[in-house]
């Protein structure tokens, strides 16, 4: 694939270098492997009385989006999304009775190699995935066929899974009337048939894989382990495996069970030639990543890897000796996490590659590649003296305490329309302690502590009808915030109904771990509120943006989707752009 960045790249450096800039352009390639090579995976889809899914894992959503990639697995066997999910457990998998230990047992149906698994977020769409997949494959064949059949009459005994589909959550068959899925699990429940099917699976190049027979009903599967429960029975019944392709130590240790994933990267950069200071004009991210579950979750990654990879090779810096990280005096007005203005984040663009076979698994790994990909791209370093003098970020005189006590104060300000009144507290306790620790309102986060990463923003009013400010609640004392009208995330809200700022953050996947999303909408909350009263042409939109979120910092979300959700709402609020 040829891309213009690259094949116009010797026109374009002689056309936009200039005496005090020089214009390139650079490439990468990057595989990286994911899971460990030996990787355990377990998952339970259940079916309630009501028709709800409830999938537990052991897999932790760590801001990658597993539990919402999880929900999707349901539907193709299940014909819907899951309801519930219930990540990061452990303790209910001990029902699997599994056996581990790299000694083999073929003879016993418990074993297992490893029985637990670290979690990790790159192995999440590759492998634990596969574990819900496979636990909802169960249930459709040992469970939703036999209901169906029973409901449909004994003309249906013939049916075959190949014989019906889901459509609109109804089963269907040609020749019979649809079945809503509530009304099979009514039958699950009548009939005391499966209601609950819980795998344990593992990968080492291949998945194990066995014949399984649940009820009369034979099939195979790649897992290891499977137990099952009827109906409202709390009791598990474990399903022996048969004729099973499990490994041995040499072939696990000798395919190393590794699996990889390709990304590459385009950028174009300028260079300072005076100061070294390097802009990323422009660039290009390429992701091979197989079957895709979630392609926002996904392009949402690959954001977060490109700002990652960006901050990394660019403005990342700790010196290795005592100075360093264990000198216990770097914080985030020292190590410099890139900025949204340093991403290019309107002059990116994503290539997903199309995979070569016709049934690909996913590689869960985009931010972890991409990252690595732009590590190994040769671009620029700043200089030192750029560094230190250009990209210094500032701390607020605010920070830290005078170490003088001023003493007690009455409190008296208004907290998301609620008066808050306390006839004596501490004046120079901060903000931030006060909503999280005082009166519970943990949406306000707390993160570097010297008000640099935003994460603790909230809006901020001197009198009823001003305009609201962002203000940084870690290091506001009570004194400075006593009288004013304040607004946290929590304050968003009203009557139930979520701001039109969360309802664009959802719809455009605008966080991954969550943890910054708060001070962004806050912050985007008080721009909402300047642009009602100072409306700004639809051409100054992008710059207004970032004059308001773009010294806000978030790690893992590559700033694109928080851009765009807000820029969503201003466009389609009327009276705010012109």
């Amino acid at each position: 694939m040829a891309h213009p960045l690259w094949t116009n790249r010797a026109a374009d450096q002689k056309r936009l270098s200039t005496e005090d800039e020089r214009y390139g352009v650079g490439a990468s390639l990057a595989m990286k492997n994911f899971g460990s090579g030996a990787d355990a995976v377990m998952s339970q889809v259940r079916i309630g009385p009501d028709g709800r899914i409830t999938i537990v894992t052991n897999n932790v959503d760590m801001g990658q989006g597993a539990a919402t990639a999880h929900a999707l697995m349901t539907s193709k066997a299940l014909g819907r999304n899951a309801d519930d999910i219930d990540t990061g457990r452990t303790e209910i998998f001990r029902e699997l009775k599994l056996v581990g230990g790299f000694k083999e047992q073929p003879a016993n149906p418990r074993w297992t190699p490893i029985v637990w698994n670290s979690t990790k977020a790159t192995a999440g769409v590759g492998r634990w995935l596969h574990a819900t997949e496979q636990a909802a494959d169960v249930l459709f064949k040992t469970a939703i066929m036999p209901a169906a059949r029973s409901l449909w009459g004994a003309t249906a005994s013939k049916i075959g899974t190949e014989d019906v589909s889901w459509s609109e959550g109804r089963l269907a068959s040609d020749g019979f009337q649809p079945i809503p899925f509530a009304a099979i699990a009514a039958e699950l429940y009548a009939k005391k048939l499966v209601t609950s099917a819980m795998i344990h699976a593992f990968f080492s190049g291949r998945w194990v894989e066995a014949d399984y027979t649940v009820d009369g009903v034979t099939d195979r599967w790649k897992i290891d382990a499977l137990a099952v429960q009827h109906g409202n029975e709390p009791a598990y019944v474990l399903i022996d495996r048969q004729n099973p392709l499990l490994f041995t130590t040499e072939s696990m240790w000798e395919q190393n069970g590794q699996a990889f994933a390709a990304a590459g990267a385009i950028t174009a950069v300028k260079v300072n030639r005076k100061t070294g200071a390097v802009h990323l004009v422009k660039g290009v991210h390429l992701l091979a990543p197989g079957t895709v579950i979630q392609q926002d979750l996904l392009e949402g990654q690959m954001d977060g890897g490109w700002a990652m990879g960006v901050g990394h090779a660019l403005l990342e810096e700790l010196p290795d000796d005592a100075s360093g990280a264990a000198s216990g005096k770097w914080n985030l007005d020292r190590y410099h996490v890139a900025l949204s203005a340093d991403c290019a984040i309107h002059d990116v663009e994503k290539i997903l590659i199309p995979p070569d076979s016709a049934d690909p698994s996913p590689r869960g790994i985009a931010e972890l590649v991409l990252r690595r990909c732009l590590l190994r791209f040769p671009m620029p370093s700043p200089t030192p003296s750029a560094t230190a003098s250009g990209r210094c970020r500032s701390r607020p005189k605010e920070c830290g305490r005078s170490g003088a006590d001023m003493g007690n104060i009455a409190l008296n300000l208004t907290i998301n329309d609620e008066r808050i009144v306390r006839e004596s507290i501490d004046g120079d306790m901060w903000l931030n302690d006060f909503l999280r620790n005082e009166i519970g309102l943990t949406g306000t986060k707390f993160c570097c502590g010297i008000a640099v990463c935003r994460v603790c923003t909230v809006a901020a009013a001197r009198v009823p009808g001003a305009l609201p400010e962002p203000i940084r609640t870690c290091t506001t004392p009570l004194r400075v915030a006593n009288g004013k009208i304040i607004t946290t995330v929590e304050g968003l809200s009203k009557n139930g109904e979520l701001h039109p700022l969360q309802h664009a953050f959802l719809r455009n996947f605008s966080f991954q771990c969550g943890y910054s999303a708060p001070g962004f909408l806050m912050a985007a909350y008080c721009l909402l509120d300047r642009l009602q009263r100072s409306p700004i042409p639809v051409s100054a939109v992008d710059a207004a943006i970032e004059v308001a979120v773009g010294q806000h910092i978030c790690r893992c979300s590559g700033y694109v989707r928080y851009h765009r959700a807000i820029r969503e709402v201003i466009l389609e609020t009327p009276g705010l752009a012109t």
